[in-house]
Order: C-alpha cells, then structure tokens, then sequence
C-alpha cells in the first residue's frame, strides 16, 4: 500500500494568517485616514479587534513597556513605567492595540492620546503624568502654542470630559465587549454615571452630560450598523462588505447585548438631564370612574384580531396596554412579532389605534418562520428577557424602531407590568 504524503504543519504565523488574517498596515494610506473619517473608524475597528486576539500578560506586558519609553506624547520615567508593569493585570487591551497600530503607521488622534494618559494616570495609579513640550506627537508644541490661546468654556470642559470620564467610560464598554465573565461581573451591567462625576470633580450639567450621550449613542449607532450588515446575507453594497469584514468576530448575540446595554446607558443619562427637583402636589379627589370612562372613550375605536383560529392565539384586552413596560404583538397577515419596549420612566398607553411612549432604541420586528411552534414560546414567556431569549434564535431580520399601530390582523400575545 501507498504510504500517503506527510501532512504539512503550519507555522503559528501562518496559522494565525489563516485564523485572523494578515496584520494591518497603515503606512501607505495614512493621509487618506486622517482625512476619512468613515474609513478611520472602520480601520480602528479592524485594527483593534485583530491585536486584541495577540493581548497576553507576558509578551504585551513588554512591547506596552518599549512603547512607553520611546513615545513623545508625555512624560513619564522609569518608576512610573515598572509600576505600570507591577499593575498589568489592569491594563486594557485597546491601549495595547493602538500602540501596536502606531507601529504600523497607524497617527494617533489627541483623543486618542488623552484616553491613553486617563487610563494609565487614574486607572493604574501612574501618577504625575505631564504633556510633553516635545515636538512629534499629537500634544506637541503647535498644540501647546494652540491651547495656550484663549479656549470657549465648552471646549474647555469637551477636554475635562476627554481626558477623564470618557476614557474611562470607554474601557466599560470595551470590558462589556472583550471582557471575560469575571471582569465584567466586576464592572457590572451599568454606569453609576453620577458618582464617576463627582470622582472627578466636574459638574453634571446638561452640555457635559450631552456630550458623553453623543459618544453612547454614536457607539450603539455604530454596533446597529454592523448586526444588520451581519444579518444580510447577499448585499453588494462596499460599506456593508467591510463592515462585514470588520465585524466578522462578534456574534449577534454579542453585538445586541452591547446596544441594550449601550441604549439602557443613553436612557439613564437622559433621566439625568431632564430630572427636576419633585414638589409635593396638592391633594385632589379623583372624579369618581373617572379612569374608567376614559379607558372607555380612547379604545372605542381601537382596531385589533381578537383571535385567529390559524396559529390559535387570543388577544389580551388592549386596556391591560395602559401602564405596561412592554408588549408583543403578532401580525397574523405578514406572519411578524412586534416587541415594544416603553421608554425608561414612562409607560405605555394608546391614541387613536397607536402604541404611545415606545422606546425606538430597543423596539423592533421579527419575522416568524414557524409560528405554529414559535408562538407557544411567546405565549409562555414570562417576561421580555425570555422573549428576547427566543428571537435571538431567529434567523429573520431584525429591525429596530417599529410602527406601532394597531390593525384587524394584530393580536395582542403578552403584556408586561
């Protein structure tokens, strides 16, 4: 018998070629990145999710250590380098891709830069960390020349929010991302937005407060984008094949747990703008029935299936839809699950045949192939994260921001105080 050829093993760069593709490179399109925005951050992504994947506490532990000797961004020594070694356990990983990015002709931002000196300074405990009046760096001396002009009050607190919260609030979302199960128990599902404004000693005004929602909402915007590039499965389109390309390591389920988590941050900040100092109101006696006939009067002219003998499924009574937190419906006609969240603080209620106070953010559509079975699911679910549980294992397109009006061929499954 024929002795079969022997296998060729790959090297670990090849492999990694195969598994992660080739590393980027920056040098020959630098120019172009910093004057393309949209092509910037679609680089950024790429780039950092590909150094993420080599990030291990020995050998990254020395190439941050090399990168931080030769910088000319800020100044800081020797002691201050091995107490940033001593504390690695902590660093964060994006910092380790940007340095690894700038070597391969990647220009760091001033943002960028100033999240960097947040991290090392108040999160590791690196202390005294001054701009550097070098030239060849993002903070170099035109900068200097340029901050030592008169600078507007927001643009002066825009700065104070660069080079403290946000970064800070950056390295959440990346744990909530590329975190292990125990880092992001640690950090938690939320931001105690309030008390990291007073660590810092900055005032949550409205202006400071919109400015950090903008970087939220922008990042959530961000993620949406990419799970319906994801989810398409023959698009032609260039920008849905890169995103594509740059998203190909998160998993549906990742990237949608991302943007409730992202939606619910945005929520809470809104709270906090718009929150007023409550007065204690005068003691009126409500008109008797008073609810009750207005119930009456606003659902005369609701239209809704109040059963279909098709999937057997009965509607719940539309009134139960006051006060609610949330609700599903089901289009018997086009066969699609509606799931409406309220928005945070407020609840739902109806006029004329419309679902009032929905969250567009975390509202959506699905399409349900097999409704025989998948509704029975519904109908059981005990609340929305077990509806959410269930559509996640769709393989319909999901669209966010639904219409939210009622019709002859909706049935109302479940309703959510």
């Amino acid at each position: 018998m024929a002795k079969l050829p022997a296998r060729k093993r790959l090297s670990q760069d090849d492999l990694n070629k195969k598994v992660y593709g080739a590393r980027p490179d920056y040098s020959e399109n630098a120019s172009i990145l910093e004057a393309d925005p949209k092509t910037r951050k679609f680089e950024l992504v790429k780039g950092l999710n590909y150094h993420a994947n080599y990030f291990d506490a020995r050998t990254s532990s020395l190439i941050v250590q090399k990168w931080l000797k030769n910088q000319t961004y800020f100044e800081i020594d020797s002691k201050q380098i091995a107490f940033i070694a001593s504390n690695f356990q902590n660093f964060c990983p994006t910092f380790y891709s940007l340095m690894q990015m700038e070597a391969d002709g990647w220009i760091l931002s001033e943002t960028e830069v100033n999240q960097m000196k947040h991290h090392l300074f108040n999160e590791l405990g690196a202390k005294d960390l001054k701009v550097n009046k070098k030239s060849g760096g993002s903070t170099s001396s035109s900068n200097t020349q340029n901050e030592s002009k008169k600078v507007s009050p927001r643009k002066k607190m825009e700065n104070q929010l660069d080079s403290s919260i946000l970064g800070e609030i950056e390295g959440r979302f990346d744990t909530w991302l590329f975190g292990s199960t125990k880092e992001k128990k640690e950090v938690g599902s939320s931001i105690d937005l309030k008390s990291l404004f007073a660590e810092h000693e900055l005032t949550p005004s409205n202006p400071a407060l919109g400015y950090v929602q903008s970087l939220a909402k922008s990042r959530s915007k961000e993620y949406k984008t990419a799970l319906d590039a994801i989810i398409s499965k023959e698009s032609t389109d260039e920008d849905v094949i890169q995103l594509k390309e740059g998203y190909s390591t998160f998993t549906r389920i990742q990237l949608r747990k991302m943007i409730q988590l992202l939606d619910s941050f945005i929520d809470s900040i809104e709270l906090m703008k718009t929150k007023k100092p409550t007065k204690v109101a005068a003691k009126t006696t409500p008109r008797k029935n008073s609810k009750h006939i207005n119930l009456e009067r606003i659902l005369k002219n609701v239209k809704y299936q109040k059963e279909s003998n098709e999937y057997g499924v009965k509607s719940l009574d539309p009134a139960e839809i006051f006060g609610a937190t949330g609700c599903v419906l089901f289009n018997t006609k086009y066969k699609r699950l509606y799931v409406f969240y309220s928005i945070v603080g407020e609840s739902l209620a109806i006029k004329g045949s419309t679902i009032q106070n929905t969250d567009e953010a975390r509202s959506y559509v699905q399409g349900v192939r097999k409704p025989e079975s998948d509704l029975v699911t519904i109908v059981q679910a005990k609340n929305l994260k077990q509806i959410n549980n269930a559509t996640d294992n769709y393989t319909t397109k999901r669209t966010l921001n639904p219409p939210s009006r009622l019709n002859d061929n909706t049935v109302i499954l479940k309703i959510f105080k």
